[in-house]
């Protein structure tokens, strides 16, 4: 599973990232600047994570605290991102506040 990007225009889907790692379920952050998308590890030295792709620099990064994470979904006004665990329990991250909550829901994703 690998995110390609196609022009509103259309042509050739470029894919964004090298590798073998797979990349799921992209989200595009409200300003269209950044995707956000869980990552399976090709081994297991790598955790499950939430990763964000910066689309003018192309540079991934893992979103701290992120391990175990599928699914990410950004919030309107891209101050949040709520997150899946494998067992299907929420967590919402706060940008302004850096850290996780657990959210008192399950299945969302």
């Amino acid at each position: 599973m690998k995110i390609y990007l196609v022009s509103a225009e259309g042509g050739a889907p470029e894919q964004l990232l090298p590798g073998e790692e797979s990349e799921l379920a992209p989200a595009w952050s409200p300003d269209g600047n950044t995707l956000a998308f869980g990552g399976f590890p090709v081994s297991a030295k790598k955790p499950l994570a939430i990763h964000m792709l910066d689309l003018r620099t192309r540079q991934v990064s893992t979103l701290a605290g992120s391990e175990g994470l599928l699914f990410p979904i950004w919030s309107p006004d891209g101050r949040y991102l709520v997150a899946e665990t494998p067992a299907q329990e929420g967590r919402l991250f706060d940008f302004k506040a850096h850290r996780w909550v657990r959210l008192p829901i399950h299945g969302f994703g």
